[in-house]
C-alpha cells in the first residue's frame, strides 16, 4: 500500500471462491499467467467462440488488471475547485482517468480468451462505473491543510503544499464501493446466477482492499495559494481569503 498487492487480493479471492463455490481452485501458476504464455491463442482451453470459461480462471487477470490500472490513475487523479479560508480547505472535487478503461488494456485482459470476454471486460466495466461514482463523491471535508496560511506575511500566499493527510480523512460516500453495492452491481451485468461465486469473491475482495487502500494512501502535494487580508505595513499578516489550489494531477501519487 498505496499501491495494491495483487498477490495478496488474488490470494484472498480465490480462497472466497472456493468457500462461496464449495469447489476449490488450482494454485497459483507461475508467471506469467497461462494466457500469456506462448502457444496461447486460438484453439487453446479458454479460447474461441465454442470454449466454456471457467469463473475462477478470471481472478488472477482481472486483479493484475485492477493493480496495473490502479496505478496509473493514483499517478494522473488531482483534486480541483477546493477553496481555501485561513489554514482550512474545503469541498471542490476529485478527477482521474476512466480506471475501467485502463483495466480493459492491461496486458492480462488485452487477450481474446473466452475468460476474459465472458468474465473480465464486463467485470472491468463494472469496477470502473463504481470507481466513477465513488471518485465524484470526494470531497475535501473542512481540514487544515495549510496552517500558516492563517497568518500570512504579506497579501498573497504563494503555492503551498498541504499536510499529508490520509485518504479515508476526506469526505466520500462509502456505500458506493460496498460488498453489497459492488456484489448488485457485478451480478446484473454477468447475469443473476450465473457465476454468483466469482461476482461475490471479488465484490468482498475490492471492498477490503479499498478500505485498506483509503487507510494507507496519503493525499499530498496539493498546492493551496491566495491573497489575505494583510495590508502592510498597517497590517502586517493575515489569513488567506477565498484561496484555491493549483489544478495539478498527482495528489495521490504517493
Amino acid at each position: 500500500m498505496p499501491s495494491i498487492d495483487e498477490k495478496s487480493l488474488i490470494r484472498t479471492t480465490k480462497l472466497n471462491y472456493d468457500q462461496i463455490s464449495g469447489t476449490s481452485t488450482p494454485p497459483t501458476p507461475s508467471f506469467p499467467p497461462a494466457n500469456l504464455q506462448p502457444g496461447f491463442g486460438v484453439g487453446a482451453p479458454g479460447v474461441g467462440s465454442g470454449a466454456t470459461a471457467d469463473p475462477a480462471d478470471a481472478i488472477e487477470p482481472i486483479w493484475n488488471a485492477f493493480r496495473f490500472a490502479h496505478d496509473l490513475w493514483r499517478q494522473q487523479a488531482g483534486f480541483r475547485d477546493v477553496v481555501i479560508h485561513g489554514p482550512t480547505a474545503t469541498g471542490g472535487r476529485l478527477e482521474g482517468p476512466d480506471l475501467g478503461a485502463l483495466m480493459k488494456s492491461a496486458p492480462s485482459l488485452a487477450v481474446p480468451s473466452a475468460v476474459v470476454k465472458e468474465y473480465g471486460t464486463p467485470i472491468a466495466e463494472v469496477i470502473g462505473e463504481t470507481w466513477a461514482r465513488f471518485v465524484s463523491s470526494v470531497s475535501v471535508p473542512g481540514l487544515a491543510w495549510y496552517p500558516t496560511f492563517a497568518a500570512w506575511p504579506g497579501p498573497v500566499a504563494p503555492p503551498t503544499p498541504n499536510v499529508p493527510t490520509p485518504f479515508i480523512m476526506l469526505q466520500f460516500h462509502r456505500d458506493t464501493i460496498s460488498e453489497t453495492s459492488l456484489e448488485r452491481a457485478l451480478a446484473l451485468r454477468i447475469g443473476q446466477g450465473k457465476a454468483d461465486a466469482l461476482c461475490k469473491a471479488v465484490a468482498k475482495g475490492l471492498a477490503q482492499t479499498m478500505e485498506l487502500w483509503m487507510s494507507a494512501q496519503p493525499v499530498t502535494q496539493v498546492m493551496g495559494q491566495g491573497r489575505t487580508s494583510a495590508n502592510p505595513p498597517t497590517v502586517p499578516v493575515g489569513p488567506v481569503v477565498a484561496g484555491t489550489i493549483l489544478p495539478t494531477p498527482g495528489h495521490l501519487a504517493g
